[in-house]
């Protein structure tokens, strides 16, 4: 069996692609394809200079390695005779909505704008003025200010915050928003995939009853009540299911059994669950009739889990013995940790304890996960930038 280490030091030496090589020529040498105007002082794409999509993308792509796209940059692709995007992905850029105009007048079927600070909830509005062939939409977090009476009447008269009529992706994070999530999703109805992880405001399902279509769903930090669990029940397709907490107070349930089990039960097709940081495991009494330390889970005994995320768990449910399911997450040992740190790199708030717990692992316990360890060190550093807490535990 070949080793972790020839393995990093196979894909050390494996040399760059010709494309990779000429992107990184072009974003280092912008006056290659660029002029600036001297009128307007941005940077605009030669005249006799014209890229397709793959060019485009793999560009912002190479130029985010290095730099954070603005304004500038996103000028480049304001003429969409001349550019052309199918997919946006930014992440800690610092682009206004002048910048998000360029980047929408192209019509994308996926963007995603995570950490973009200096967007404000006037994005929205370009997203759904370019919205008509969007499918998948990432993004957040956004502070919306709506302390003044008159724009919380103008958006319940509205009746939407979101309106991509082919939408079948939403993850976005609002805060300090205290009307319905009825204002989200209304107009949402082929939706298969929603993740309102982080939401400060209580949810209400009243609108949420309309998504018949749901197969994953992420309410990770979200304060539980027990209408969100009846509506988590009717949801018949679903195969991923995220309740995890950062906090613990937020993740005690009245009766961890009893709702656990009316979740499993009443969802035929779940095939990943993850109530990390929450006491649905209960408190590990193994079960009379079948082997199974968790009792919520009795009925998926003979059909586990594919994934199930336990870390940080009240009462250490993860270093239980009889867990039905093939995947877990947790602090039991290291594969659970390093299997925890790629399934919550969204999740700061999680991913820093988990970063703390690899440190430890890699230091004290086992250096056989060095490899895969500096590989989700490096990927947590470089996606959360700007989060001090994960860049200290990172080091």
């Amino acid at each position: 069996m070949t080793s972790e280490q020839e393995i990093f030091s196979l894909y050390d030496s494996y040399p760059d692609s010709l494309l990779d090589i000429c992107m990184d020529y072009l974003v280092a040498n912008l006056n290659t394809i660029t002029t600036l105007d001297p009128t307007s002082h941005w940077r605009k794409l030669k005249d006799d200079i014209t890229l397709p999509a793959n060019l485009c993308e793999k560009f912002i792509q190479t130029y985010q390695k290095k730099n954070r796209v603005n304004d500038n940059i996103a000028n480049l692709f304001r003429d969409p005779s001349r550019t052309r995007l199918n997919c946006v992905k930014l992440r800690n850029s610092r682009i206004t909505e002048e910048g998000l105009r360029c980047f929408m007048v192209h019509r994308p079927y996926s963007v995603e704008l995570v950490q973009c600070k200096y967007l404000s909830q006037e994005s929205l509005d370009i997203i759904n003025e370019y919205s008509d062939r969007l499918v998948s939409l990432k993004f957040g977090p956004l502070i919306y200010d709506l302390s003044q009476k008159a724009q919380e009447g103008h958006l319940s008269q509205k009746g939407y915050i979101t309106d991509a009529p082919n939408l079948r992706q939403l993850t976005i994070q609002c805060r300090r928003l205290p009307i319905s999530p009825l204002l989200l999703v209304k107009p949402l109805k082929n939706l298969t995939h929603l993740d309102l992880s982080d939401f400060t405001s209580d949810i209400s399902t009243g609108a949420l009853h309309e998504l018949k279509n749901l197969r994953s769903l992420s309410l990770h930090n979200i304060v539980y009540s027990k209408e969100i669990i009846d509506w988590i029940t009717t949801l018949q397709s679903l195969r991923h299911l995220d309740l995890s907490q950062p906090n613990e107070i937020l993740g005690t349930y009245n009766n961890p059994n009893k709702v656990l089990s009316s979740i499993v039960t009443s969802l035929p097709h779940l095939q990943s669950l993850d109530i990390s940081g929450t006491n649905l495991a209960g408190s590990g009494a193994a079960s009379v009739h079948a082997r199974c330390d968790i009792p919520g889970l009795v009925s998926r005994v003979n059909n586990p889990l594919e994934f199930l995320g336990l870390y940080g768990t009240h009462h250490g449910a993860c270093k239980r013995h009889d867990i039905p399911a093939k995947v877990i997450s947790g602090d039991a040992n290291g594969e659970q940790i390093l299997t925890a740190a790629v399934a919550y790199m969204e999740r700061p708030a999680l991913l820093t304890y988990v970063l703390n717990d690899l440190y430890t692992l890699v230091r004290y316990e086992n250096k056989a996960y060095v490899g895969r360890a500096l590989t989700v060190v490096l990927d947590a550093m470089v996606k959360h930038v700007s989060n001090k807490d994960i860049q200290t535990s990172a080091r």
